[in-house]
């Protein structure tokens, strides 16, 4: 059995030890102190939370540190003498590099990775990216267990932290506007969030099951003078796709000054 230490009980840290513990992993979740550890066991009574290092990571095969960036050097200081080479150190902390957790850690060879989740890992359904290095495997089994996996440089974790990370964000929003519109025209509320819900859902299953770019997949079901075009026009001559893809570049931009 594989025993996971998760530094940092936010959202991200709860949605990540409640993924892993549906796929096998024991997982612990450190908290900053006693007072912090009642009020999260109270919130999530299925997650084991302390706030003793050494309880947290004596039995730790991976330590993940999902801390806020500017709180990890200190949390890192505060955990000194009980991270040892042995641990493989994840963090999913945005914009801290490798170079500067290894100058916080202060060990001589250290396991360090990257990885970048987001918060649909609570359902299996997350979207990570992790960086690469001689125990990438086992760091790619770990995530594989809430989602799926990709490998990158970790040049790239600004713009993946916003296309994944955020993404969830980016994809509820739209979910909330086509909400909206059903409401305009004349559904309930909750007809309007479940016709949204699973017209997205169905749309991101097509381009899973038919392996097709969506343009094909619209064209499908795109007739001549038809309403889908009508809409599809409409939504191109409000900037729609040129909106998105600015405020994802803007989100990037200030992804890399974190």
């Amino acid at each position: 059995m594989k025993h996971v230490t998760i530094i940092g009980p936010g959202n991200l840290g709860i949605a990540l030890a409640t993924g892993m513990q549906k796929n096998g992993y024991v997982v612990t979740l450190k908290c900053k102190d006693e007072q912090q550890v009642i009020e999260k066991q109270q919130q999530f009574p299925e997650c084991t939370f302390t706030e003793i290092n050494e309880d947290a990571t004596s039995d730790a095969h991976v330590i993940i540190f999902a801390v806020q960036p500017k709180d990890l050097e200190e949390t890192i200081a505060d955990m000194d003498g009980h991270i040892w080479e042995e641990h493989i150190i994840i963090s999913v902390v945005a914009g801290i590099t490798i170079n500067s957790i290894k100058k916080f850690l202060r060990l001589p060879n250290p396991h360090i990775y990257r990885a970048m989740p987001n918060t649909a890992s609570a359902i299996g359904q997350s979207m990570t990216a992790i960086s690469t290095g001689t125990k990438q495997k086992y760091v790619q089994e770990l995530f594989k267990s809430i989602g799926s996996v990709v490998c990158i440089d970790e040049l790239q974790f600004p713009q993946f932290t916003v296309l994944s990370g955020s993404g969830v964000a980016i994809a509820l929003k739209f979910i909330r506007a086509y909400m909206q519109a059903g409401i305009q025209a004349g559904f309930n509320e909750h007809t309007s969030l479940e016709l949204a819900r699973e017209v997205l859902i169905g749309a991101g299953n097509l381009v899973r099951e038919k392996q097709q770019h969506p343009e094909v997949l619209i064209d499908a079901v795109t007739t001549p003078n038809g309403c889908t075009i009508t809409t599809l026009l409409e939504m191109d001559s409000r900037g729609f796709t040129s909106s998105l893809v600015n405020a994802i570049e803007k989100g990037i931009s200030k992804a890399k000054l974190l």
